[in-house]
């Protein structure tokens, strides 16, 4: 009768890789050089590299697991670092690309204050990540900068004149609080004009009427009694 302890040892144990069925599932970014993730990219494909035990493929002083054989970690680390060249050594051309993006980015090309500042914001991690962080006072100056002229201005002077700049996330609030009572206004102003519009025709009737008695009153004033003919 063959051993039970022999026959579960000899079994191959399964790898915790092999679980994952859609890597897009745990890594939702996808590499373009046309943006520039790549530093976001790698930070959560180390995670998960990590939690699924592959780490060493692309990390050469990890151990090795003994499953893996060694060619297949070579192959791996030849393709992530065929990767770093590609996004890493065009950082200069990516900066510049994004610094212009960036100072260009305005309130009027988006549906709403929301938009427009996870934009900057998106756009100051993309710098961040090839080397060109951008300080909190000048998203904060981009962010005025490009609001829509004659629509806020109240709240950029209100800003721009603080003794102490505000934060980016501060200013966004300021910001949208601003937005939301320009809203409000924007939806009574036609309910006041179809108000207006109801009352009008009476307000007609009523001059008429007025109108014609004025007439009948000078009428008689003119032309006398009819009873006294």
């Amino acid at each position: 009768m063959p051993n039970k302890d022999n026959n579960s040892s000899s079994k191959i144990p399964f790898h915790p890789a092999f679980g994952v069925n859609n890597i897009k599932n745990y890594i939702p970014l996808i590499l373009d050089q046309t943006n520039t993730h790549y530093a976001s990219w790698v930070e959560l494909f180390r995670i998960q590299a990590c939690a699924y035990n592959v780490l060493d493929h692309n990390k050469p002083k990890s151990p090795r697991p003994a499953d893996i054989d060694e060619d297949t970690c070579a192959t791996a680390q030849e393709l992530w670092d065929r990767l770093s060249e590609i996004f890493q050594d065009n950082k200069a051309t990516c900066a510049v690309y994004l610094e212009e993006q960036f100072t260009s980015t305005r309130l009027d090309a988006f549906a709403n204050v929301t938009r427009y500042c996870a934009r900057l914001k998106n756009l100051a991690d993309q710098l961040t990540n090839v080397g060109n962080p951008v300080s909190e006072q000048n998203m904060v100056l981009q962010l005025v900068s490009g609001l829509t002229k004659g629509d806020y201005d109240t709240i950029a002077t209100i800003i721009q004149q603080s003794d102490l700049l505000p934060t980016f996330n501060k200013a966004q609030s300021q910001l949208l609080l601003e937005e939301t009572l320009r809203n409000k206004q924007d939806t009574h102003a036609p309910q006041a004009r179809a108000t207006q519009t109801v009352d009008s025709p009476n307000l007609r009737v009523h001059s008429q009427t007025s109108g014609n008695n004025n007439t009948s009153r000078n009428f008689r004033s003119d032309h006398g009694d009819q009873g006294n003919y």
